[in-house]
């Protein structure tokens, strides 16, 4: 954890066990790939709109155009054992063992590799469409650069656009609202910080998208906005929840709960912060619940949790993490003193005598969300207190 007072904790990248990929990150800086470059020239820097984080380049033969796809886009680069070093690859005996290795170490891989290679290697590994990393397969030379596998979601259609830039090649994508020139709900949701609920109501929305249809929208908080008005123009945003129709595909855009339906896309703006305080050696699963507890009585979504916040002295506290684990959320710990100064509703003489402040998950709460209200003020459950903020 990060132990700094006042500064996010990054959650720790999941790595597969035995997996070494690089930290490199992925370099966007300069101009895409012009068809017809000069022999010697290179590739050009990486450019475009995927930000992934780790990925792998894989090659089954000794390809010059992997080779130089791999340094540009500051990825692990693996090839067979025998021309490994020719390359300046990584090596590797058997192709499925060697895939099956490194799956799950890397946000996404691009294989100069024939499709029917790839789909037979990585079907016994394939999981859930939120899980699974982008796939991207290319010829060779990269002519042709195919998004293979979790094209929205896990970002392989941009991925296939970037690498097809970088190798003077056409990128190939099949998805339909990319086909029809229409915009995919969970992208936008993505490039928003919107969570998604639902999945099955997603294929719905997507699908009249791709018809060139309408989907209604509700948002109450102006979370779901759409610059593009090439994109924007497949949205109606709609002021009141009665003006959606329950048997049409719809959107909402809502940190509340609500009766889930069929048709209805659920998108979570991850904008509430818990401030939390706790007795000594208080478990997680103890914290959690009681975090449940008071986000169900108030009507609020857990998937809208972004932060946990708490005091400095709890940095710690193992139950806290969890905690903060289990929401997918980021961790903040603020000094006691910065505690202090904020004005709340509820202070406490007893904690000030404690810990040096007169409110921990209160003031901690509002300062994370960067606000001066609290939308659950201090909730007393067990060794738990709970407050919650919601960000402007």
């Amino acid at each position: 954890m990060n132990d700094e007072p006042g500064r996010k904790a990054p959650s720790p990248p999941s790595r597969a066990q035995g997996c070494e990929p690089s930290v490199s990150s992925v370099n966007l800086a300069g101009p895409p790939c012009a068809p017809g470059r000069t022999q010697g020239q290179g590739l050009p820097a990486a450019s475009g709109p995927w930000t992934g984080g780790a990925l792998a380049v894989h090659t089954l033969t000794a390809s010059a155009t992997a080779a130089e796809t791999a340094r540009r886009l500051g990825a692990d680069f693996f090839a067979p054992e025998r021309f490994a070093a020719e390359v300046g690859a990584k090596g590797f005996t058997g192709f499925a063992d060697h895939v099956a290795r490194v799956w799950g170490c890397y946000r996404g891989h691009v294989f100069f590799a024939a499709c029917g290679a790839v789909v037979r290697a990585m079907a016994p590994l394939l999981r859930d469409k939120a899980v699974d990393p982008a796939v991207v397969a290319a010829d060779p030379a990269g002519r042709f650069v195919v998004s293979l596998l979790s094209g929205h979601l896990g970002g392989a259609n941009d991925l296939a656009r970037l690498a097809a830039s970088l190798t003077g090649g056409q990128a190939v994508v099949t998805t339909a609202t990319d086909a029809m020139g229409a915009p995919a709900a969970e992208v936008l949701a993505a490039r928003l910080g919107l969570g998604l609920e639902n999945r099955a109501a997603l294929v719905a929305v997507n699908a009249v998208l791709a018809a060139g249809g309408t989907v209604a929208v509700f948002d109450p908080w102006r979370r779901f906005e759409v610059a593009d008005p090439g994109q924007a123009r497949f949205f109606e945003w709609v002021s009141d929840p009665s003006m959606l129709d329950p048997a049409r595909p719809h959107i909402v855009v809502d940190v509340r709960e609500a009766a889930p339906l069929p048709a209805r896309l659920a998108l979570r703006p991850r904008v509430l912060a818990v401030g939390l305080g706790c007795r000594r050696g208080t478990s997680g699963e103890v914290i959690v619940a009681a975090v449940r507890r008071v986000l169900e009585a108030r009507g609020l979504s857990a998937s809208c949790v972004g932060i946990v916040a708490t005091a400095g002295i709890k940095r710690d506290e193992p139950g806290l993490l969890r905690a903060a684990q289990e929401f997918s959320a980021e961790t903040m710990f603020y000094p006691e003193g910065e505690l202090d100064a904020v004005a709340v509703p509820t202070p406490s003489q007893t904690v000030k005598r404690r810990v040096g402040t007169k409110s921990v998950c209160e003031a901690a709460a509002m300062l994370a969300a960067g606000t001066d209200r609290l939308v659950v003020k201090k909730t007393v459950i067990g060794p738990v207190t709970v407050a919650v903020a919601m960000a402007d």
